[in-house]
């Protein structure tokens, strides 16, 4: 071996075993719900998505289902309706449905009553 080459084998030594040490590193991820805050459209006003949960339809009585992302939810169930301005994760503009799950959830539905957004208060 040259003698430059021993000087460079610390270097590729550490090269090598620093990412392999990154990768296995667990990640965390947030799920939702998760807490938002936003602006929506309420018949023409601004409102925040906290009024949301005081002024929409609440459920009180589970219905042993689970309810999330992609879920179809049934046309006898009353829903509010918004418009969104700055939400996350729903498009700007659109305009939605929810209603209040019996676990105080925002259950955010579109217009062929699939469940689009889960929030928490």
């Amino acid at each position: 071996m040259s003698p430059n080459a021993k000087h460079l084998w610390p270097l590729l030594a550490t090269l090598v075993l620093i990412p392999g040490a990154a990768i296995a590193q667990p990640q965390t991820l947030r799920v939702s719900p998760g807490p938002t805050a936003g602006t929506v459209m309420v018949d023409g006003a601004p409102a925040s998505v906290e009024e949301l949960f005081a002024s929409g339809p609440h459920y009180t009585d589970p219905s042993g289902r689970r309810i999330g992302r992609g879920s179809r939810i049934p046309r006898w169930i009353a829903v509010g309706s918004f418009q969104n301005v700055s939400v996350p994760h729903l498009r700007r503009g659109g305009r939605y449905g929810y209603f209040v799950s019996p676990d105080e959830k925002l259950v955010v539905v579109d217009g062929s009553r699939h469940v689009r957004r889960v929030i928490a208060q």
